[in-house]
């Protein structure tokens, strides 16, 4: 009898324990999977993986638990460096008061680079494999982020007022086109649109930056519904909660995803759903 040809892959990682993700609560013991060209081909158990495939690399072993990547769903990875600034003040004093002077003061693409690198050494520490980011110098941070080898939905930031890397509205569309243009396709990193949330950012603003978003077909992100009095002021400036604010901007879609969220009403829950948010 001939003895059966393994395949070469790149590398093989065991697990006393792998958590699957074809099914919900399904963890095989004592299994492996099998990596080349930096997908996964195969996981199953550790003699079914290690019978039909073989590896010069390999990692993990029998007092490893191997599961997918976790998704960090809404970051802002450079502020990093603002950690443990006034963060027990309500968020909008905190905004105005604290991290926008702060930000003023100490943005650069110099400090983006390096609490970049920090912050994707910190999630790879806790498993996180791939973030959603929000936030200004997005390019260097994606160089960052595609060096260290993380994936990366890249928010190029929006906001109506001057900041350190735009003073005007189409200063801030052009960066966020610029940065589309730069990274659209790439494998590690999908560029997006990311207006901060509706109090901060105007009507047209809103539409100009989901169009924007829509021309390029990439996704568009922003805060909502952050806290009650977000609420409270879109209701005093529009005569409408936020979610139907959206809709009648025509900014609801599949490519919009929110953060937080978390003073919402049933019918604007339904309304998301219905739109595909």
């Amino acid at each position: 009898m001939t003895q059966k040809t393994r395949e070469k892959v790149d590398l093989i990682v065991y697990g006393s324990h792998v958590l699957c993700a074809d099914e919900p609560g399904r963890v095989l013991k004592e299994g492996a999977v099998a990596v080349r060209d930096g997908r996964i081909v195969a996981v199953d158990e550790r003699a079914v993986v290690e019978n039909r495939f073989m590896a010069d690399s390999q990692l993990g072993g029998p007092d490893y638990a191997v599961m997918p990547g976790l998704v960090n769903g809404h970051t802002h990875v450079p502020m990093v460096y603002f950690r443990g600034l006034a963060d027990d003040l309500p968020l909008r004093e905190w905004l105005e008061h604290r991290i926008w002077p702060a930000e003023a003061q100490w943005l650069s693409e110099e400090f983006c680079r390096d609490a970049a690198a920090l912050a994707c050494v910190e999630m790879l520490k806790a498993g996180v494999t791939a973030y959603n980011n929000m936030y200004f110098y997005g390019q260097v941070t994606a160089e960052v982020t595609r060096a260290v080898g993380l994936r990366a939905v890249m928010g190029s930031g929006i906001i109506d007022f001057p900041s350190k890397v735009a003073s005007t509205l189409e200063e801030y569309l052009s960066n966020a086109e610029t940065q589309i243009r730069r990274w659209q396709g790439d494998s590690l990193i999908l560029p997006a649109v990311a207006p901060h949330a509706p109090y901060t950012c105007g009507p047209e603003t809103l539409q100009r930056a989901y169009r924007l978003a829509e021309r390029y077909d990439v996704p568009l992100h922003m805060h909502l519904s952050e806290t009650e009095w977000e609420v409270s002021e879109i209701l005093a400036r529009y005569g409408k909660r936020p979610v139907h604010h959206l809709e009648g901007l025509g900014c609801l879609g599949s490519r919009l995803s929110l953060a937080h969220a978390v003073w919402l009403t049933p019918d604007e829950i339904d309304l998301m759903k219905g739109h595909e948010v």
